[in-house]
């Protein structure tokens, strides 16, 4: 028990503190960007609700833009 609370606040403190270096282009993070995207899905149900219902498929797609100040939207 006092194992996984030291466990929990190190994996916490990685989360919060931790910070990602890597190889940044000024030019890059000024760019609005539009971006498309394309989703496929498929569920098969398990236990009692696979006597009642059958397999399911999804398909979508999206499109998200991406602002200078490095916002996403969509």
């Amino acid at each position: 028990m006092h194992f996984n609370i030291k466990f929990f606040l190190l994996a916490i403190s990685f989360l919060l503190l931790g910070k990602s270096f890597g190889q940044v282009d000024i030019s890059d993070t000024t760019l609005h960007i539009p971006m498309f995207y394309a989703s496929f899905a498929y569920q098969i149900p398990g236990g009692d609700m696979a006597d009642r219902f059958g397999d399911n498929a999804n398909i979508g797609g999206g499109f998200q833009w991406k602002t200078n100040t490095n916002w996403v939207f969509g």
